[in-house]
């Protein structure tokens, strides 16, 4: 067997040696590979400057044909082995090389050819994986109503299974029938880390996670000065009114 840089060389379509800085039209073959079955080559015009290594071949194929650099595989012949896969680094043609490679053949990765079938690739299938953890994993999350609120609920605490995607608003109507029996028996708000959760959004996005503490406060409290509210006491420390502390959390948006 010849060694790999004769074998190399050998299955390459000899041309002028180029200089660096001088550009050369390149064919490559696109295999049938990315077709459906019975599908012919077809030859590509790829123009490089030199030195051009196997990389920028792939730069300019996805510039010119928009097929991915991580989907395409070049080798000097047409096998479909893998074997002769080009690594990235090879230089195409350049000032110091005998030879310049201006035919390469152009095949899908195993990747590619997922693509061509239709059937998910790998980053496809970890988003789907992700996806399904998700719904499949619900968080198990205490929320705890600090004794310094007062109130019918002072001091106690449940642990509600939830979906990680459930909305801290649809949260927190679960969370007031459990504590008060009703909505809005006292007027509340859910907060983590400090700060209250918005309605709208899904409580995994909010950084809750599993086997999370959410503080159920009290939302007039809170709004006067969040700062002060903690699992021991929820009392506010502020001066403001009645009217004062309404204004400020309706100015919070939530």
């Amino acid at each position: 067997a010849l060694p790999q840089h004769q074998h190399i060389a050998s299955m390459s379509c000899c041309a002028a040696v180029p200089g660096d800085g001088d550009r050369v039209v390149l064919s490559v073959v696109k295999s049938s590979l990315w077709a459906d079955q019975g599908a012919e080559d077809d030859v590509w015009p790829v123009e490089v400057a030199g030195p051009a290594t196997i990389a920028d071949v792939k730069e300019r194929i996805a510039e010119l044909y928009g097929v991915p650099q991580q989907l395409q595989r070049l080798q000097l012949d047409p096998s479909s082995s893998g074997r002769c896969a080009l690594p990235d680094s090879f230089l195409v043609f350049g000032a110091g090389l005998h030879e310049a490679y201006s035919l390469l053949h152009l095949l899908p990765t195993a990747e590619g050819k997922s693509t061509i079938q239709g059937e998910p690739s790998v980053a496809d299938v970890g988003g789907i994986q992700l996806e399904e953890s998700l719904q499949s994993a619900p968080y198990d999350v205490q929320f705890v109503r600090p004794q310094g609120c007062g109130g019918h609920a002072a001091g106690r605490n449940i642990t509600l299974q939830l979906d990680p995607m459930a909305l801290a608003g649809d949260v927190q109507a679960m969370v007031e029938i459990q504590l008060f029996g009703s909505v809005g028996v006292e007027p509340v708000v859910l907060a983590f880390n400090g700060e209250p959760l918005s309605p709208d959004m899904p409580i995994q996005l909010a950084g809750v996670s599993h086997r999370s503490t959410v503080l159920v406060e009290d939302a007039l409290h809170f709004a006067a000065d969040p700062g002060n509210c903690s699992e021991d006491g929820c009392e506010s420390h502020g001066s403001g009114s009645f009217d004062d502390a309404m204004q400020s959390w309706a100015s919070r948006g939530y």
